[in-house]
């Protein structure tokens, strides 16, 4: 679903940020193992990142540069009954 999603038009060139939540447990899936398993090397087309976070502690949710990671343009994309938004 994820590249599906990707592949959308009015998505070409809008960053990918994915949160990698429960961090603050030792069992926890380090960023190279959550990029494999998403497959995110495979992403050619626009910048991607990887946050580090906890909703537990609230770490990470403050940490993230979003002028350098931010796109232009606001997409919203109706998909059925769910409406996504990418900024």
């Amino acid at each position: 679903e994820l590249f599906e999603l990707l592949d959308e038009e009015k998505l070409k060139n809008v960053p990918l940020l994915v949160y990698a939540n429960k961090q603050d447990l030792v069992t926890a899936a380090k960023a190279n193992e959550i990029a494999e398993g998403l497959q995110l090397l495979s992403i050619r087309d626009r910048s991607w990142q990887i946050q580090a976070c906890s909703a537990v502690t609230g770490e990470g949710w403050n940490g993230l540069d979003l002028e350098e990671f931010t796109a232009t343009t606001e997409v919203e994309i109706d998909n059925g009954a769910q409406q996504l938004y990418a900024i």
